[in-house]
């Protein structure tokens, strides 16, 4: 057979991804993943792993899509296409997911961690526009070499009507540069406050106004924690970085 006419073994797997996507579309199945990174990597090679060892979804994850049961999903989808490699499915899917290639219709975020929780219950109080995950940093002219895409836990802009939602470059940039004198805030959650969430709220903030070309005096930094330490509050106070508990009184 010509090689012109020979069949690209992706073909099939894709072609199966997309059905299921469809699929899942079809049955309103809402998106609530994060963006991929190598711990996702890992949930979505778990997932797959599961499908192997004859494991079947819970009722939960029929309504939701994560990174873990896409990985089980997608084993199922295609397990009848020749030669299909985890890895090289987990990296079309993740390549796919800041260009809404491979997204479902309906995509929000859901608190899962103990962190999100957190995070929404600070929400609850400031209400505003927060974007979970908000890239930072990434390769511009700030600096000489490459610089890597770092993740915020939480962008806040004050607006009305806003809510917790996962990050969009281009939202981002536009509710920054239409924030006319609102809050915005870097925001990192921790269950305990301690010395690395102290950096990486200042790491933050300066990589979060590079790569928006935004004026540093016009973040503020905030800590969302639940234990307190007294003498790193202090050290806050000094560096001028919020720190917000779900309490009013310190413990």
């Amino acid at each position: 057979m010509p090689s012109s006419t020979k069949k690209n073994p992706d073909d099939c797997w894709k072609r199966a991804l997309q059905q299921l996507f469809d699929r899942m579309n079809d049955d309103e199945v809402v998106d609530v993943r994060k963006p991929p990174d190598g711990r996702r990597r890992g949930q979505f090679k778990q997932g797959w792993k599961s499908f192997e060892a004859g494991k079947q979804l819970g009722d939960e994850s029929l309504n939701n899509l994560t990174w873990n049961n896409l990985g089980w999903r997608a084993a199922d989808a295609t397990r009848d296409c020749r030669d299909v490699e985890p890895e090289r499915v987990y990296q079309e899917l993740a390549d796919g997911y800041a260009s809404r290639t491979w997204r479902l219709t309906d995509i929000r975020w859901a608190p899962r961690s103990f962190e999100d929780h957190l995070l929404e219950k600070y929400w609850e109080e400031r209400r505003g526009q927060i974007y979970v995950e908000a890239p930072v940093g990434g390769e511009h002219d700030n600096w000489t070499g490459k610089g890597g895409t770092r993740r915020l836990d939480g962008l806040r802009i004050d607006k009305p009507k806003g809510k917790i939602v996962l990050p969009d470059d281009e939202l981002i940039r536009a509710d920054l540069e239409n924030s006319n004198g609102a809050a915005i805030e870097v925001i990192e959650v921790k269950r305990a406050l301690n010395r690395t969430v102290i950096g990486q709220t200042q790491a933050g903030r300066l990589l979060l106004c590079a790569r928006y070309e935004f004026d540093p005096e016009l973040v503020r930094e905030v800590v969302v924690c639940e234990q307190r330490d007294a003498a790193l509050e202090w050290v806050c106070a000094k560096l001028g970085i919020e720190v917000w508990t779900p309490y009013s009184a310190p413990g």
